[in-house]
């Protein structure tokens, strides 16, 4: 079995002149303050750590990351809406946009709201790759469901031994490392949860899921449609050409200026059945439209991958707003999609990986509070040769509680 190379970065882990690092970033470097001389005190996250290797810094106070991409509602034309590109050997956010960060190995990880992706696969050149290092199980019961007395109680001090115990007899195979890929913030993945669900053998069928809803915010941020798909039909060779995959959505729109959602319609997309491809569409016009255009919800079959997906046009599938909330089969438990205090968080299309299957928060856990709270789950991020480990502490400001700034804690294990 392959396992990963442990790799000597030169050092003195036992030094009494070890560094601890604040570091507060805002899309560029803004403050380093550098403490030196060996410290015993308890006094902030991490303080008073040895590194394990490689006389590699760690963060007494953690790293503070303005992930807000210009504040919620900004325009896709705003240069700060965009991922903010975090290296862990330099210890600071690189100066990138979106478009150059696709083919940089400088960064590691990246930050844009709550989605986190990491430089490889689909997300970027360099193989990143993260691992789930299984701690905190305790946090949900046996549903899967967040045990919110523990949410409640959990804080960073009280969660910094997992953080310190985690090292090399927690490594695993290297092929157990997950790499991003494109993932949906509207389900389809052939299981009940999502939109469409795969039969297996020895039909192979595939059917609409109809109990599962979905919240949809357009590409502008200002019109809004609920739905769920009610037939999932596939052609047969008898039925005549030219022979099609047919998805119904039954959909009610939220029109621009409205406060509740209109009349229901169905409405049936047409996709080729055997070459695949995509549709796109507008709901303010409740029409189809060109990839061209400000679509809204865009539904594809890959007829490579034998796969249907249903995306957003926000996050990485898209330039606008838009953003998806499950509904599940509660679709009356939102009557206005502009309101924050029943929508407060729509989702974007994610590229991710090991913080999609092992998300690091848990959502609106007292059932009012719409708050993301973190989990204090552990990750392995193998970047090249080297491997960290990281701990997400907070998504809100620690003087302001803006949402979308990480107070995050890192080390490198090798």
């Amino acid at each position: 079995m392959s396992k990963i190379k442990k790799i000597n970065h030169g050092g003195d882990a036992s030094s009494p002149s070890l560094e601890y690092k604040m570091i507060v970033v805002s899309g560029v470097l803004l403050m380093l303050s550098i403490f030196t001389g060996c410290s015993s005190s308890s006094d902030g996250d991490g303080a008073g750590q040895t590194p394990l290797t490689g006389g590699v810094p760690l963060l007494k106070n953690g790293v503070l990351i303005d992930a807000s991409a210009g504040g919620l509602g900004a325009s896709p034309e705003d240069p700060k809406n965009k991922y903010t590109y975090f290296s862990f050997s330099s210890g600071g956010v690189l100066d990138l946009g979106d478009e150059a960060a696709k083919t940089s190995q400088d960064w590691d990880i990246a930050f844009k709201r709550s989605s986190i992706k990491l430089n490889g696969s689909f997300s970027g050149p360099k193989g990143t790759a993260g691992y789930f290092i299984g701690n905190n199980a305790e946090a949900y019961d046996a549903d899967g469901k967040p045990v919110r007395s523990w949410f409640e109680t959990a804080t960073h001090e009280g969660e910094l031994p997992d953080f310190q115990a985690a090292g090399l007899s927690d490594m695993p195979d290297i092929s157990e490392f997950i790499k991003d890929e494109l993932r949906p913030a509207i389900r389809g993945d052939g299981t009940e949860e999502g939109w469409w669900f795969y039969h297996g053998p020895p039909t192979h069928a595939v059917s609409a899921v109809s109990k599962n809803w979905w919240l949809v915010r357009s590409a502008e941020g200002d019109t809004y449609a609920k739905f769920h798909v009610t037939d999932l039909i596939r052609d047969s060779n008898t039925d005549p050409e030219p022979r099609m995959r047919r998805i119904t959505l039954k959909i009610r729109i939220q029109h621009t200026g409205s406060s509740g959602f209109g009349v229901p319609f169905s409405y049936i997309f047409l996709i080729p059945r055997d070459a695949g491809g995509a549709v796109y569409f507008d709901f303010e016009t409740e029409a189809e439209v060109s990839s061209d255009d400000a679509w809204d919800l865009k539904i594809a079959y890959d007829a490579g991958a034998r796969s249907y997906r249903m995306l957003v046009n926000g996050g990485v599938s898209g330039t606008g707003k838009g953003g998806a909330l499950a509904l599940e089969d509660n679709p009356d438990s939102v009557t206005n999609g502009a309101d924050r205090e029943q929508a407060a968080h729509y989702f974007n299309d994610q590229s991710g990986g090991v913080f999609v299957d092992f998300p690091w928060n848990a959502y609106n856990i007292t059932g009012e509070d719409h708050k993301l709270w973190p989990n204090y789950r552990v990750y392995f991020i193998q970047s090249e040769e080297a491997v960290y480990k990281l701990q997400v502490l907070s998504y809100y400001h620690p003087e302001t509680a803006e949402s979308a700034w990480y107070t995050l804690r890192y080390e490198a294990l090798f």
